[in-house]
């Protein structure tokens, strides 16, 4: 089952099990902003999503809960302002 907003199935990426245990870590702690940093093009997109297709089949929470943009896509941020 693939969840409708994430394009897993069609896509090779390599699993980052230990960067997802990390970011596992840090569920639930809602006292801090939790930052991904890098280059560019390192990955850390694909992280997230990695991490939102995690939690929806550990079902750790339901996709209503997770909101992702792309700032990169004009229709969405036209949608934000």
């Amino acid at each position: 089952m693939q969840p409708k907003g994430l394009k897993m199935a069609s896509e090779i990426l390599i699993q980052r099990t230990d960067y997802i245990e990390k970011l596992k870590n840090w569920l639930g702690q809602t006292d801090l902003v939790k930052i991904v940093t890098g280059v560019r093009r390192c990955g850390k997109s694909k992280l997230l999503e990695l991490f939102q297709w995690d939690l929806l089949r550990n079902k750790t929470t339901t996709e209503n809960h997770i909101i992702s943009i792309n700032l990169e896509d004009p229709e969405q941020t036209k949608k934000i302002g």
